[in-house]
């Protein structure tokens, strides 16, 4: 890629500072958005010992000095993001982890008869999609009544599924070719004409609920 690019990155971490620094030694200009604004001089000072380790190996003929001032680092809040931040480095971080247990659960429902894939899917929409986005699992357990999901959690913890295996369900779909819409084959059928107006319907909704929650930032009520 000869053309000189600005790239942006979400984060400082040990990934980000590595991604970072491969983009500034191609000779791009990076734009990192952080949470920790004043951590920022850690994150430069790692940035540059990486590249003083490119130049010392010969993959760098500019000095790390000067391609560091590539870099500019600024507020994700300024941008109007909520960053998440992860104290402890953990696979598959926050998001990962709370959608593929959803998930486990799900497939388990389906596989076991309790409730078809048409069933779950409407289940969530119509109970977890109306709340999830204005509050979190956490402010909702506050605004709901604290006592009953303990109550709730010493009954239905020991039942849920804890698989550490991949469902067989999604092993036999992949295997038989199934991507999801983009080659109309899924959990749902599809024709190709459907699957590119689903596709084409979810963007759409991401703005849409994107927009919806700018309505009602994190600490709406404190203010």
């Amino acid at each position: 890629m000869s053309e000189k690019l600005r790239i942006g990155i979400v984060g400082l971490g040990l990934m980000g500072s590595s991604i970072a620094t491969c983009i500034l030694a191609a000779g791009h200009e990076v734009t990192s958005l952080t949470r920790n604004i004043e951590k920022s001089g850690e994150a430069k000072e790692r940035i540059l010992n990486f590249l003083v380790q490119l130049q010392e190996e010969g993959m760098l003929k500019e000095y790390p000095n000067i391609v560091l001032e590539r870099l500019t680092i600024t507020n994700a809040e300024e941008w109007g993001k909520e960053p998440s931040l992860v104290r402890k480095d953990i696979r598959g971080f926050i998001t990962n982890r709370l959608m593929y247990a959803m998930m486990r659960e799900a497939i388990h429902l389906v596989e076991n008869g309790y409730a078809t894939i048409e069933d779950i899917d409407r289940a969530c929409r119509n109970d977890m999609g109306y709340w999830i986005t204005f509050a979190g699992l956490f402010r909702f357990m506050d605004l709901t009544g604290i006592p009953a999901y303990l109550t709730v959690m010493k009954d239905l913890f020991p039942g849920l599924d804890n698989s550490t295996k991949a469902p067989h369900f999604i092993e036999e779909l992949v295997a038989s070719g199934a991507k999801g819409v983009s080659n109309a084959r899924g959990f749902y059928p599809y024709t190709k004409e459907s699957a590119k107006k689903w596709e084409k319907l979810f963007i759409e909704f991401t703005y849409d609920i994107r927009k919806l929650s700018e309505k009602y930032p994190k600490n709406i009520g404190d203010l």
